[in-house]
């Protein structure tokens, strides 16, 4: 299911409205069409919706249901790269990754590769 960003303006009652880039995108490019389901998320909540209908200039969202589940993982993670750049290839890579759950301590992990 696709999942986009909305402004807490677009929600109309029990209706979410798509206009501009998004309009275009979910038509043209993901050709969704009447029916199809979308996650849209304003600001923390995240809305299962039904597309109702499409019109020329916006599509018209039913909202089906809140859905409060966590998608995203609790852990903070940081990418460090140290590199040695020989014109644009990389002779040498060394990650460092730095995670940090909400709660808990630090941890720390270094890999390289040559």
């Amino acid at each position: 299911m696709y999942r986009t960003f909305r402004n807490p303006k677009d929600k109309i009652d029990d209706k979410i409205i798509i206009k501009d880039e998004d309009y275009n995108h979910i038509k043209n490019s993901l050709r969704l069409t009447k029916g199809d389901l979308i996650h849209q998320v304003i600001v923390d909540t995240t809305f299962v919706t039904e597309i109702e209908d499409i019109t020329p200039d916006e599509i018209i969202c039913k909202i089906i249901d809140e859905d409060n589940i966590q998608y995203e993982s609790p852990l903070n993670i940081t990418l460090y790269a140290k590199d040695k750049i020989k014109g644009f290839e990389m002779e040498r890579i060394s990650w460092i990754i730095k995670m940090r759950p909400k709660c808990s301590h630090q941890y720390l992990y270094k890999r390289e590769r040559e």
